[in-house]
């Protein structure tokens, strides 16, 4: 029999996932009644977004693990479903989604119904999470980036990242931007002297721009470098504000704005054999929203 795969929707009213993820490999949840689990399914789990991924530990549990009833939310319901439960199970962490944000909106235009707290995901939908999986994890891997806001032991975490505020030339491949109200606003900001380097623009002349590829999440876009009075101005695409906006409204916090430099086999990997032909010669500039 081959493993399913299910989103589970986790108010966070209801259940800690952020303090559970923080402190915990495996949780306890409420099985939803009249739905075939197994141990070895997968369990995306929506919060504000899909933020993780789990594998069924064990099913058919008379009752949680008592070191979860501090992690679920005042009601005491202990993460029932108001549909009813069938016991309780056990999932693993198997990962954290921190390069892709995939919100309720893009997985109903994928085929979730409306309103669900437990649903298979199959066919489109399936394979929609399946491909923004591939996407997040290409970029992990690649960039050996890594969130600061666990526990430097966390088993999830091969090394912490200590940030500072405004850019940060964190490495030869990435630098950060610590956002602000005007950024997210406008999807523009002016670049600070030690990271003018990293985009090729310390020598750009007066009133002089450059366009550069820039890559957000799977689609190919453009970005512009700007040498004005005060500075080199960095534009955005006009269609990344919207996102940006909606980014921190439904996160709750302002992201980082990290920009990597991604060379085309890593390219390649994420947009799919089929975008060979289209790819830049040069080096992409690859923007993810980040947690802090």
């Amino acid at each position: 029999m081959t493993d399913a795969s299910w989103i589970l929707c986790a108010d966070p009213s209801d259940l800690d996932m952020k303090g559970i993820y923080a402190d915990r490999r495996f949780f306890d949840v409420a099985q939803p009644a009249q739905t075939d689990i197994h141990k070895g399914d997968i369990i995306y789990v929506l919060t504000d977004m899909v933020r993780y991924k789990c594998r069924v530990a064990d099913t058919d549990l008379y009752e949680p693990d008592s070191a979860m009833l501090g992690y679920y939310g005042p009601r005491g319901d202990r993460g029932r479903w108001s549909r009813g439960h069938a016991g309780y199970m056990r999932l693993e962490f198997l990962y954290r989604y921190d390069k892709v944000y995939t919100r309720r909106p893009d997985l109903k235009s994928h085929g979730m119904d409306p309103g669900v707290t437990f649903c298979r995901a199959e066919g489109p939908l399936l394979a929609y999470l399946e491909d923004r999986d591939r996407i997040d994890h290409t970029m992990a891997l690649a960039t050996g980036y890594v969130p600061g806001d666990l526990p430097p032991e966390h088993w999830s975490l091969p090394a912490q990242n200590q940030l500072e505020f405004g850019w940060e030339a964190g490495s030869e491949r990435h630098v950060i931007r610590h956002t602000d109200d005007g950024f997210i606003r406008t999807a523009e900001t002016y670049l600070a002297e030690d990271v003018k380097a990293f985009f090729h623009a310390e020598d750009l002349p007066m009133e002089e721009r450059i366009e550069v590829p820039l890559l957000y999440e799977n689609e190919l876009l453009t970005m512009t470098l700007l040498r004005e009075p005060n500075g080199v101005r960095l534009i955005l695409d006009a269609s990344l504000r919207e996102d940006l906006i909606e980014v921190y409204e439904e996160a709750g916090a302002y992201p980082l704005a990290t920009f990597y430099k991604m060379p085309p086999m890593m390219l390649a990997s994420i947009l799919g054999p089929e975008a060979a032909d289209k790819l830049p010669a040069d080096e992409v500039i690859y923007l993810v929203l980040e947690d802090e």
